[in-house]
């Protein structure tokens, strides 16, 4: 409820000015609702199992609803205040299904492609990608008016963040995780 309320007060132009950081459109106030509708699949997953896995037991509703949800800024004809305040709603709900589906029918479709092992890869280093890609993706020139050095240029910015996400994991993620496990078991 509070980030498409944040979106449609952005889109009005209804909020103080000197909090204009809060209601900007890539702020994480007007974006975090797509993380809780993860945590709601999540949720869902672990709690309420047999009913999702009856739910994405139907192909055709599980995966074209997903679909439609997720492409709904595409082919919806609204604009305004219900595309400001629901489509990133929508998308989320959508891509959450989505997501739930291929959980549960790993070898259906489009879903065995999550399971090539460059693609599971990815996945494995998606939070360390997430983390170091901005710092690799060259903006210098636009946000500083310096000339980017020729390792931050597209496409390479994209091997860099790649290879430092990776260094990220092995080097740090995945031993401090070892280190959480032996003082949980502990």
């Amino acid at each position: 409820i509070v980030a498409p309320t944040v979106r449609l007060l952005h889109f009005e132009h209804l909020y103080p000015q000197r909090l204009e950081s809060v209601f900007y459109t890539f702020s994480f106030f007007t974006k975090f609702d797509s993380l809780a509708y993860g945590c709601l699949a999540a949720i869902l997953f672990n709690y309420w199992r047999s009913s999702v896995e009856k739910f994405c037991g139907r192909k055709l509703l599980a995966g074209c609803l997903g679909v439609l949800l997720a492409l709904a800024p595409c082919y919806l004809p609204f604009h305004g205040r219900f595309q400001a305040g629901a489509f990133e709603s929508l998308q989320a709900m959508g891509f959450s299904i989505l997501l739930l589906q291929s959980i549960l029918n790993p070898t259906r479709g489009l879903n065995r492609v999550l399971n090539w092992r460059w693609v599971a890869q990815i996945g494995v280093l998606s939070y360390s990608i997430y983390v170091w890609q901005q710092l690799f993706c060259g903006k210098g020139e636009i946000d500083f008016g310096i000339k980017d050095p020729w390792w931050v240029r597209f496409p390479l910015w994209i091997f860099v963040s790649l290879a430092a996400a990776t260094c990220s994991y092995y080097l740090l993620e995945k031993p401090l995780l070892s280190l959480r496990a032996k003082f949980k078991a502990g």
